[in-house]
């Protein structure tokens, strides 16, 4: 399973001019295939606002996230074919632009997406107008994927908790993240839900201890909580629990799964030119996870010998079928020392705001982290089913 025959889109903004170069100079380093000709493409507006009014990050973070993306998904489905779809700039209004010449034009059969906006402060009327272009996308086998966010309940940054948009749509999958856990020979030993608190570390004794609860602010984690303005899709009913949807007018919660995103404890390498200059070093967020949980989506449809439109339902349907692994949150504090640009911090894991990984759907993980061959081999089977 390589996801051949299966096209994956990245939507973000601008286009990095090295993406396919980081591409396969990464994958020549690492034991990948490099880029077929014609394997990459992109699909790019006539121009673009770079201006402070476009909403968006700096050019060169905007690149870089672009060049991590594809990379992943490269990763987990070398042979599915690549497009760079970029929008114009970041305002609701132009990527509602972008996701409807996507979804008419059926730019691939599976787009991820690494960008979060507070579902709040996108305007009705753009979030009606995409939510119609998602059920079109499901109607026709499109699968969306869209990172949760990692800024935890975000209320750190915005004082109140909220959700953020597009992960909040029903008619999405919404990805939040974990830390993963690995030995020696590569297997998977462990998996808790992402959240990071730092606390600079004062002293260089090895013995040194600490009080419960251990010092430090949250940096990041995975993001997710009810989203008021969608009502709760069925899929979610008698599996999300009422504590967290709501007793009397339940929601819609995100994130659905997760996959590794602790970007300090549990990186994944990545290979982008900063400034020129080729460097590789881990990456990390949301932005991780999702493009990840898609390049194992092409593998699906590819085991499917079609696309799947639409995973929600399935998922939640045949959560228990060995297709994803319940994350639970640790009892006791996990910790370790960690290095950042010189700065020794306690970095202490899975202390999220107030998300919490629990037995069954939470709000920080979803349902959990996919078991990857169980979740290639079951659903592209029951598809398989369903079309005979």
């Amino acid at each position: 399973m390589d996801g051949r025959g299966v096209k994956v889109a990245v939507f973000l903004f601008y286009p990095s001019p090295t993406a396919a170069s980081d591409i396969d100079r990464f994958a020549a380093g690492h034991g990948l295939p490099q880029l077929a000709p014609g394997q990459f493409t992109q699909v790019l507006p006539a121009s673009f606002n770079f201006g402070p009014s476009s909403g968006c990050p700096p050019v060169s973070a905007v690149n870089q996230e672009s060049v991590g993306d594809l990379e992943s998904v490269h990763e987990m489905a070398p042979a599915a074919d690549l497009v760079y779809v970029a929008a114009s700039d970041c305002l609701p209004q132009d990527i509602l632009a972008t996701i409807n010449q996507t979804v008419g034009n059926r730019l691939a059969d599976i787009v991820t997406n690494s960008w979060t906006l507070v579902t709040a402060g996108v305007p009705a009327a753009v979030r009606d107008a995409a939510h119609m272009a998602y059920l079109q996308a499901a109607s026709e086998g499109m699968s969306f994927f869209y990172a949760s966010g990692d800024g935890g309940d975000l209320s750190t940054a915005l004082g109140t908790p909220f959700s953020t948009w597009p992960a909040s749509d029903p008619a999405v999958t919404g990805v939040g993240g974990t830390s993963l856990f690995v030995g020696p020979g590569g297997q998977r030993v462990g998996e808790i839900g992402w959240g990071t608190t730092l606390d600079p570390v004062v002293t260089s004794d090895a013995t040194a201890t600490y009080a419960l609860p251990l010092p430090g602010q949250f940096a990041g984690g995975s993001s997710g909580g009810p989203a008021p303005e969608y009502a709760q899709p069925s899929y979610q009913a008698g599996v999300v629990p009422a504590a967290l949807a709501g007793q009397t007018d339940p929601r819609r919660v995100v994130p659905d799964v997760a996959a590794d995103a602790d970007l300090l404890a549990t990186p994944v390498l990545v290979g982008i030119t900063v400034d020129g200059t080729y460097i590789e070093g881990g990456g990390g967020g949301t932005s991780v996870s999702c493009p990840l949980f898609a390049g194992l989506q092409a593998l699906t449809d590819q085991a499917a010998h079609g696309p799947l439109g639409s995973i929600n339902p399935a998922i939640y349907l045949f959560r228990r079928a060995g297709i994803l692994h319940d994350i639970i949150a640790v009892p006791g504090p996990v910790a370790f020392a960690a290095s950042s640009q010189g700065t020794t911090y306690l970095d202490t894991l899975q202390a999220d705001t107030s998300l919490t990984a629990a037995p069954g759907y939470d709000d920080q993980t979803g349902l959990g982290s996919p078991d990857g061959a169980a979740y290639v081999s079951v659903l592209s089977h029951l598809t398989t089913q369903a079309r005979s």
